[in-house]
């Protein structure tokens, strides 16, 4: 008896059965691949904690401090901005701060940019975040990008990207104006040793004073004022030669600056504008008094033929806020005048300033010397109390 016909079985028949189920093949999400992007409002309560981590573990920046300098600032550029980077799980773990700053060469306009808060998480050190946040800052659009502070481990990654320092900028100038050293060591000591200290250190001071003198302070022959950020910005380019790199200042900028420098709580702020008895401003300058006794000159200018009478009006005006010292960056511009004078020594600082450009001319003009960078035109500006020294 011949059997009837079998229905055709299909997969979905195969199933109902009790054959093997068929399973769709499951859609494999598409791995997120690291990358830098520019820093925004979003990233700095993020990029405080790891400045927290990595550079100032004593003391955590507020994250004020954090959007002031890289989102509020008066030199800000549209194509120029501070980046991050995030790793394939989208974890921002490095950081680098890029600050604008409009510089000149004659009348002719220069983009520059100078970096800071370079880190990366120590988690994430086995990564390419450092090498690809700077690659990303090099091929930005600046035509001069400088750091004024470079560790040991940031130095061979400005060098494998073409920086080079400019070893002339590590020279710094000192002043003593009293014999006997700073009283920072009082700050180690406690109880009644700092007490016997604190009461003792006038007398040697005086006594010492008497018989090893420092060289006498020549009088001012300038008259002193208060500072005046439009006459800096209407006077600037005639203190400085045609043929020399320049900040190109605005009052702006120069306003945000000293305000920054003003409220630093461990280092006091003084200021003055230097001019002749006829009213002409022949020059200016700017210190902090740090634990007042050592003035750390931050910004000093002066026509060519009033630097000398400049500075004996700054070291004047120091020694008058109770300055024990006065040091300062040597500028290339202030050779003449510091090598005349006996009462002035300098000193190799160590490499510091690092540039990098694509300009063959503004690479001839940097290593010629011929670049007036003072110390608020770099990282001055940026450091954070408690910050690990670069």
């Amino acid at each position: 008896m011949d059997s009837a016909p079998q229905p055709k079985r299909t997969k979905r028949s195969l199933s109902r059965t009790g054959g093997p189920p068929v399973t769709k093949p499951r859609s494999v999400p598409p791995t997120r691949k690291a990358r830098v992007r520019e820093f925004v409002s979003d990233d700095i309560t993020t990029i405080a904690e790891l400045h927290h981590k990595v550079m100032s573990p004593r003391v955590r920046a507020p994250d004020d401090f954090f959007a002031e300098l890289f989102l509020r600032s008066p030199c800000l550029d549209d194509a120029v901005h501070s980046l991050v980077y995030e790793d394939a799980d989208g974890r921002v773990v490095g950081f680098l701060g890029v600050v604008p700053r409009p510089l000149a060469l004659g009348d002719v306009p220069v983009s520059a940019a100078f970096t800071t808060k370079f880190m990366v998480d120590p988690d994430a050190r086995a990564s390419m975040a450092a090498l690809l946040l700077f690659r990303r800052f090099i091929q930005g659009p600046q035509q001069l990008s400088f750091s004024d502070i470079v560790n040991d481990q940031g130095l061979p990654i400005w060098q494998a990207f073409g920086g080079t320092t400019v070893q002339i900028a590590g020279l710094e100038w000192h002043r003593h104006l009293r014999r006997m050293p700073s009283r920072r060591f009082e700050s180690r000591l406690s109880g009644p040793l700092r007490t016997c200290a604190r009461l003792g250190y006038p007398l040697l001071d005086g006594a010492t004073q008497l018989l090893m003198p420092t060289p006498r302070l020549r009088e001012p022959k300038l008259v002193v004022s208060a500072l005046d950020l439009a006459d800096i910005v209407a006077t600037m380019p005639r203190m400085v030669d045609r043929h020399v790199i320049r900040p190109d200042y605005n009052e702006p900028s120069l306003r945000w600056i000293v305000r920054g420098l003003e409220t630093d709580p461990e280092m006091r702020l003084i200021t003055a504008m230097l001019r002749s008895k006829e009213g002409d401003v022949v020059g200016w300058f700017m210190y902090q008094l740090v634990q007042e006794q050592i003035a750390r000159v931050v910004h000093m200018a002066a026509r060519s033929q009033d630097m000398s009478n400049v500075l004996d009006s700054l070291l004047w005006h120091a020694s008058q806020q109770g300055a024990t010292d006065v040091f300062g960056r040597l500028d290339p511009l202030w050779f003449p005048t510091v090598s005349d004078r006996a009462d002035v020594s300098c000193q190799f600082r160590g490499n510091s300033l690092v540039v990098q450009t694509d300009d063959p001319a503004l690479r001839e003009t940097v290593f010629r010397g011929d670049l007036f960078l003072t110390p608020i035109d770099g990282e001055v500006i940026t450091q954070f109390r408690g910050e690990r020294p670069a």
